[in-house]
């Protein structure tokens, strides 16, 4: 009986292992038939035997609970390490993450060059500009004094954009602006125009000869080329006085109509591209070259070379070697034994197997010049090594860091998971603090002489008291985690 009860219950965390106490017990006080024991007499002895047992069981429990708590902390560390790595890493999740395209002009006097979303492959382009696209700018004739005290005279602009074909205009925008009698200067007239978002802008200006205004549209080209109507409140609509000395119609007669002088006309832009003639309204275009976003500065010619951006590339390789060796530094000395010894090896494995290619063009890290060192297990770039293995195949080494980044936060993503071999390690630590306090607890509340108000001064008395109580009973209780 005695030998079942303590084969049950005798465990590092049980202070009173079952047997060695009761026979410890027995060479102080003999035996008796029934338990080993004989009656305890002198609760001195028993107080001694308890205090001692319950020392030695405290002293187990925290050298139990201290080593749990190192531990706990190593499984912190690397879900620490893993969480950061999984971050670090989520900027190179693509070749055009890892090395963009990037699209550069030879010469930014004639063009200047970025690279879009569509780039698919490097290529490089000859560009030879003709002609830049311009708005039209019209000037009054007619020069003023000054430019706020001396009125134009009132009426209604009309203000249209459109195209001028060969024989007529073809308004696509029209605005009306009233302008005021006795608010009719040119500063005046400016602010109305500007005010009205009639997709021009009014500017006076003095060219020495007297205050002019000057009209430009805000688009280029020939489609946003500009007529001026007027209803002058003289009841002359096309004379050069009053406020028809604005108008300008690009088919009527100068001073009749046509008033206003064009100082600058309306033009696309004309270029080629490797010999193929294009025309645009603009000199920005996204569609000259695809994927290139292309601005055109002057004329003349420039070279436009696309390729993938081996600084970008180095700067990726860079964070993936700087964001790896950050998690062994998080995780150091947590990789010698169980998850973490597991996902070093997963680690490893990565940076060591993956490849991308096939034959002479097979790259793996090792030969773009990302190397690990065998006793620190940290990684390095060989500059030298990294730019020539990303100059002679960019696609393949590009493909390769984000191959790796990949399966690195796979790693990562898997062992943090809820139902992770790692998580579930944790939460097993964690009931293990809290058993070990529950028995400490136990422990310190039974050390005493006193049980249910009955003197404990005899181990029979103790055993004999079992049965009258249910296991919820504090001497029940008491025994059990005694191992009696």
């Amino acid at each position: 009986m005695i030998n079942a009860i303590s084969s049950n219950y005798s465990n590092y965390t049980n202070p009173y292992a079952g047997i060695s106490y009761l026979q410890n017990i027995s060479n102080l006080y003999g035996s008796n038939s029934l338990y080993g024991t004989t009656s305890l007499t002198g609760t001195n002895s028993l107080s001694g035997i308890y205090g001692l047992q319950t020392s030695l069981a405290v002293n187990t429990l925290s050298r139990t609970e201290e080593s749990t708590k190192v531990r706990l902390s190593d499984l912190g560390r690397v879900k620490s390490g893993l969480d950061a790595l999984n971050q670090g890493l989520q900027g190179l999740s693509s070749k055009d993450a890892v090395a963009p395209f990037k699209a550069v002009s030879s010469n930014e006097q004639v063009a200047e060059s970025s690279a879009g979303k569509l780039i698919k492959t490097g290529d490089q382009y000859v560009l030879n500009v003709t002609q830049l696209a311009r708005s039209q700018t019209l000037t009054s004739t007619n020069a003023l004094p000054d430019k706020a005290t001396t009125d134009v005279g009132g009426g209604v602009l009309t203000i249209e954009l459109g195209e001028t074909g060969s024989s007529n205009f073809v308004a696509s925008k029209s605005t009306n602006i009233y302008i005021n009698s006795g608010s009719s200067t040119l500063s005046d007239i400016a602010n109305a125009i500007n005010r009205a978002d009639a997709g021009v802008n009014a500017t006076v200006i003095n060219d020495n000869s007297g205050y002019k205004l000057q009209i430009s549209s805000n688009q280029t080209g020939s489609a946003n080329s500009l007529r001026i109507r007027v209803n002058d409140n003289d009841g002359n609509d096309t004379d050069s006085g009053g406020l028809s000395q604005l108008a300008f119609d690009p088919f009527a007669t100068s001073g009749s109509g046509r008033n206003l002088t064009q100082t600058v006309a309306a033009t696309n832009a004309a270029f080629s591209i490797d010999g193929n003639n294009q025309v645009t309204q603009a000199n920005s275009s996204n569609t000259a070259i695809n994927g290139v976003n292309l601005t055109l500065t002057g004329t003349g010619t420039a070279r436009i070379d696309v390729a993938r951006d081996s600084e970008a590339f180095s700067t990726s390789a860079q964070t993936l070697v700087d964001k790896y060796n950050a998690y062994l530094k998080a995780s150091e000395g947590a990789d010698k034994f169980g998850i973490g010894a597991k996902l070093a090896t997963q680690l490893q494995d990565v940076l060591k197997n993956t490849s991308v290619g096939y034959g002479s063009n097979q790259l793996s890290l090792n030969d773009i010049g990302i190397q690990r060192d065998s006793t620190s297990g940290k990684l390095s770039i060989n500059q030298a090594a990294l730019d020539k293995a990303f100059a002679a195949n960019p696609e393949n080494a590009a493909q390769l860091l984000t191959d790796v980044a990949g399966d690195l936060q796979g790693i990562a993503t898997r062992n943090t998971g809820n139902t992770s071999e790692l998580q579930i390690n944790t939460r097993q630590l964690q009931q293990s603090l809290q058993n070990i306090d529950t028995q400490r607890s136990l422990l310190y509340s039974y050390d005493e002489l006193q049980v249910n108000g009955m003197q404990a001064d005899s181990l029979t008395s103790l055993l004999n008291y079992i049965p009258k109580y249910n296991l919820n009973s504090p001497i029940a209780r008491y025994l059990t985690i005694a191992g009696l």
